[in-house]
């Protein structure tokens, strides 16, 4: 291993007991994690079996409590707010779950760690996840039944047919710039049009 120590000052002695370490082959091994998949098509989020309907069918590469973890919280949503298209995204290696609703967006949803899950007995913190959600995108804390529906139907939509958030209050301004934009543009203060080949952009003031 080539380390370059003239960037730094280093006790002589310090660095030798450094370079001893580290051309030790079990050292130089030791932060290194294999992770066997099986083989297949991989989706972005780098999740071996990509999108399964069924928890069942999850990869057998994953923990058996985090299969059992992933049941819960689907039960949980589909039991507080049945008749939505709730997906759970596994993160085991980050020990995150994130929590989607397709008929409202694919990419925006919330992000739970796995042991306040699995802390939480009663399992509240999924209730208020799925409320959450539900209401950043203007509907109610309920079901997709009646008064959801219509509101489903109505609701302000991306360029991309995407349901449009309102998360101008979280620190990811980038995200909460881009929802404004997007609502602004379904209500016609923002028009695009295209002239002579170039797409130009009209502000309502």
């Amino acid at each position: 291993m080539d380390i370059d120590w003239n960037s730094a000052e280093l006790d002589p002695h310090i660095r030798e007991r450094l370079e001893k370490e580290l051309s030790d082959p079990k050292v130089s091994q030791a932060g290194k994690t294999t992770i066997e998949r099986p083989a297949g098509i991989y989706d972005k989020d780098a999740e071996p079996e990509g999108v399964v309907s069924n928890p069942n069918d999850l990869s057998s590469t994953y923990h058996t409590s985090s299969i059992i973890l992933v049941k819960e919280v689907g039960t949980h949503l589909n039991k507080h707010y049945p008749g939505w298209a709730w997906m759970v995204q596994l993160n085991e290696f980050g020990h995150m779950i994130e929590i989607l609703n397709h008929h409202l967006h694919p990419t925006m949803g919330y992000r739970i760690r796995m042991e306040d899950i699995m802390y939480d007995p009663h399992r509240r913190v999924l209730k208020v996840a799925g409320g959450e959600i539900l209401e950043r995108f203007g509907m109610k804390r309920k079901g997709l039944t009646g008064e959801n529906k219509q509101l489903l139907a109505d609701a302000p939509r991306d360029a991309v047919g995407n349901c449009i958030p309102e998360i101008s209050d979280l620190p990811d301004k980038k995200a909460a710039t881009w929802a404004d934009i997007a609502r602004k543009i379904h209500n016609g203060d923002i028009r695009i049009f295209e002239v002579n080949g170039q797409k130009m952009v009209r502000i309502k003031k």
